[in-house]
């Protein structure tokens, strides 16, 4: 099963979008099997990142009925054979519009992705629908800048993220009609859907952070950005997975529609990312090794 990750953000704006293109694209180039899910519904652009200018299918047709399941949603990202992605939506689709089984079978269907690990982007805030799949995930890694005001914002998604688990954990269920089994196969596949069933509907909470637009001189580390967040969430455990610095050469390739890691590996925020994805591959009993270089993106329309 993958091991999913979710990305969020207290508000827009701290470059999580850039994290998780880079990120996906990191871990293939690591040797991993990655799958990008661009949850960030009204605001869906992480093709646009891999260079892909018009898919043609994404989360809309899944949530239309229009394929069975979100792995037929999913594309080849054209030069990078490990690497795939599952497009945001066509059409603006506001988050809050989720239906609670639309939420669960968004929820579902990233644990049913034939991937080692899936990044999902998803949108800054906290509303409900958006808790809900941020707890979805194996870990959830919240992007800030160092900026107080966004490591504020992330605190706050933290926060509530804990008390959204709390509270769907307490939420009642219809009682289940009574099953006599007639084999211990059937007892097992049972037992397995009700623990994965639990997972989704309550959520699992391993935080961690990613510091993004690092500016060196700023007069305050990364290590006393977290102290004070931790201090803020009550002393709750938050590792600093990655302190991406700010760099120029950002622009150029948001512009140029290619990922970072592939337009210039060299650069110092595609080395910190590489160095990320190193950490997330080796978590997975990977060898830790240079990620090989691969040109970049080809632009594709499929």
């Amino acid at each position: 099963m993958a091991r999913v990750i979710t990305l969020g953000s207290g508000k827009g704006g701290t470059g999580k979008s850039f994290v998780a293109a880079n990120l996906g694209l990191a871990l293939a180039q690591a040797g991993v099997r990655t799958t990008l899910v661009d949850l960030d519904l009204g605001c869906a652009d992480l093709h646009l990142m891999l260079g892909v200018l018009s898919p043609q299918r994404g989360l809309l047709e899944l949530l239309r009925g229009e394929v069975a399941a979100m792995q037929d949603a999913a594309m080849p990202v054209a030069a990078q054979p490990k690497l795939s992605l599952v497009p945001g939506t066509g059409e603006t689709l506001r988050m809050s519009g989720l239906t609670g089984p639309e939420v669960q079978q968004l929820a579902h269907g990233l644990r049913q992705l034939e991937a080692e690990v899936v990044v999902v982007d998803l949108p800054a805030g906290v509303a409900p629908q958006v808790l809900d799949l941020f707890l979805a995930g194996d870990q959830q890694v919240v992007v800030a800048t160092p900026d107080p005001v966004s490591l504020a914002d992330a605190g706050r998604l933290l926060a509530l993220a804990r008390v959204r688990r709390s509270t769907r954990g307490q939420r009642g269920r219809a009682p289940r009609r009574p099953r006599v089994y007639t084999s211990l196969d059937d007892l097992v596949r049972d037992m397995n859907a009700l623990r994965e069933e639990n997972a989704v509907e309550r959520g699992t909470l391993r935080p961690a952070l990613v510091l993004n637009r690092c500016r060196a001189g700023s007069g305050v580390s990364a290590e006393q950005h977290l102290r004070a967040l931790t201090q803020q969430l009550g002393g709750i455990d938050l590792p600093l997975l990655a302190e991406i610095p700010d760099d120029p050469q950002v622009e150029s390739s948001m512009r140029m529609l290619q990922p970072l890691v592939a337009l210039a590996p060299t650069a110092a925020a595609a080395e910190a990312l590489a160095r990320l994805a190193q950490r997330i591959a080796a978590d997975l009993g990977r060898p830790a090794a240079s990620p090989a270089l691969v040109p970049a993106l080809e632009t594709a329309g499929a």
